[in-house]
């Protein structure tokens, strides 16, 4: 009988994460960054969903305009 192996679950994650997500890395001057996390927690969001906003909107006004 074959052995099967233990299901991994961050392994599986990882795997999935990997097939259907991109990462964008983005550097900023420091003073712009903490202000930009200061912002986002007085405002109670996260920095990934305005980033990801911003992105989204980016490419309805392309769309719009074409």
């Amino acid at each position: 009988m074959a052995d099967k192996k233990e299901f991994n679950q961050i392994n599986y994650q990882n795997e999935w994460l990997k097939k259907n997500y991109k990462s964008i890395s983005l550097s900023l001057p420091i003073d712009l960054a903490n202000e930009f996390k200061e912002a986002c927690k007085k405002l109670g969001v996260s920095q990934r969903s305005v980033l990801v906003k911003a992105v989204e909107e980016t490419i309805k006004e392309v769309k719009n305009k074409g």
